[in-house]
């Protein structure tokens, strides 16, 4: 499924079949300031930029939000194309099974 977000009210229609009208520039740059300010404010002071904090919404994190691709899941499925073996693949989606279950909970 493809989405897109456009600034505009009037986006372009070209390969576009809908469109969701969203957030305007005023928004835009509320955030952009915020994060801005966020990574630099120490070192207008002179400092040192600060660790940007990661939750793990969007990177595998060890205890951080279930994702489905694990690195181990990742192993598993190279492993399985790699052999090009029935076995391998099942083992990866028994691993993907398992995950799903954590993921839903």
């Amino acid at each position: 499924m493809f989405s897109s977000f456009y600034l505009s009210p009037h986006p372009p229609t070209l390969f576009v079949t809908h469109s969701l009208s969203g957030a305007g520039f005023e928004a835009l740059y509320t955030d952009l300031s915020r994060f801005h300010e966020a990574g630099f404010a120490n070192v207008r002071q002179g400092g040192e930029p600060p660790l940007v904090p990661n939750p793990g919404q969007f990177n595998y994190r060890d205890g951080g939000e279930a994702h489905l691709n694990t690195p181990s899941n990742m192993v598993a499925l190279q492993q399985a194309a790699k052999t090009n073996s029935r076995q391998a693949y099942q083992m990866y989606s028994n691993l993907v099974d398992q995950q799903t279950a954590k993921v839903k909970e």
